[in-house]
């Protein structure tokens, strides 16, 4: 019954997405309404996150098969694109490469600008290690409440000292 309450919350704010939609002259898709409704939703907290989080996951994690019925209707226009389908794949792979380029380079700037300190987590394939922010991390490495160690468990890390070992492991090899 969860599930069901979860799913027609998110389709409630799909609607409210149409009906933006339909009734504002923008050429903006209704998904992209109800993706807003539901970003402000949840950042205003009018929407809890236990209140769509659970059907959220699901929703994401069953996303690949949402693209067959596209590509089953490539195959009913297949005579239109025929002519003109390298044009098309060369756009996707130059916008998809200019699109993962500025990510990195933004993604760069804010852990150079972020007040968080550099952490390497056992065990990761990551050279650099990952930036934490000092919300979870006070400048002695001890974390500051209960719920940053329930935070790293999702990372797979049974305790926040165990990252700050590895921090303190790596300068003294350093």
């Amino acid at each position: 019954m969860k599930y069901l309450r979860q799913f027609g919350i998110i389709l409630f704010i799909s609607l409210l997405g149409e009906a933006l939609h339909a009734l504002l002259p923008l050429p903006v898709p209704a998904s992209i309404y109800g993706i807003i409704l539901l970003f402000i939703g949840l950042c205003t907290k009018v929407i809890p996150l236990s209140s769509v989080e659970e059907t959220g996951k699901f929703l994401i994690e069953i996303m690949p098969v949402m693209f067959i019925p596209a590509a089953v209707g490539l195959i009913n226009v297949w005579s239109v694109i025929k002519n003109v389908w390298v044009q098309y794949l060369i756009v996707t792979v130059a916008s998809t490469c200019i699109v993962m380029g500025i990510s990195g380079v933004i993604t760069q700037l804010v852990v150079r600008h972020s007040k968080g300190g550099k952490v390497i987590i056992p065990g990761s394939q990551a050279d650099d290690g990952i930036v934490l922010d000092d919300a979870v991390y006070g400048e002695n490495g001890e974390t500051d409440n209960a719920s940053s160690d329930e935070r790293l468990k999702t990372t797979g890390i049974s305790d926040s000292r165990d990252i700050i070992g590895a921090v303190k492991d790596e300068e003294v090899d350093s």
